[in-house]
């Protein structure tokens, strides 16, 4: 079952980077914006690659995201 934590701070961390959805997908192979969308709900679970991805694009620390998962 996906973390809606986990989903809460991938969201922050991509607002505060100043990407859309689609903007971070783009830059994450295999990662659609609505796969995205389904993980900030946390209804999604990522792998730990694609939260480290995530981590070095929005600036934050990876092991806040996986350590939230």
């Amino acid at each position: 079952m996906a973390s809606k934590k986990v989903g809460t701070l991938i969201k922050e961390a991509r607002v505060n980077a100043d990407l859309t959805q689609e903007q971070l997908a783009r830059k994450i192979s295999g990662l659609s914006a609505s796969d995205i969308s389904l993980a900030e709900r946390g209804m999604k679970d990522l792998t730990q690659e694609q939260l480290k991805k995530i981590a070095k694009l929005t600036g934050v620390t990876q092991a806040s995201l996986i350590n939230a998962a």
